[in-house]
């Protein structure tokens, strides 16, 4: 039996009843998350097709390529996404990602 297996085997909280877990620190790993409501979340009024959109800018892991953020832009009406990767977050790299997302029409600017 390999080391991890044998931790697995001697270290598996699967079997402990909730009730003996209540007080420890893994106790939230094995608890069951609440169902949202649809009524909890934040309603979006949207008066015209192309009117809101949504946009981010995330890092992503280190990629070959030297690519480190994407840009995502979620068009809330249709609920689209598109996504272009910038190599920085500098101004005109993120301006040049948003044109290029604009230019491909799958999410159209309001106009």
């Amino acid at each position: 039996m390999s080391h991890l297996e044998n931790y697995y085997k001697y270290y598996n909280l699967s079997g402990v009843p909730a009730r003996i877990l209540k007080g420890e620190e893994h106790y939230n790993l094995y608890k069951k998350p609440l169902k949202e409501k649809s009524s909890k979340r934040p309603r979006v009024i949207v008066w015209r097709l192309n009117a809101t959109h949504q946009a981010d800018l995330a890092e992503m892991p280190v990629d070959p390529k030297g690519f480190h953020y994407f840009l995502v832009v979620v068009k809330i009406a249709g609920k689209k996404v598109d996504v272009e990767p910038p190599k920085d977050k500098t101004a005109n790299r993120v301006l040049n990602g948003f044109v290029k997302i604009y230019r491909r029409n799958r999410i159209k600017p309001y106009t």
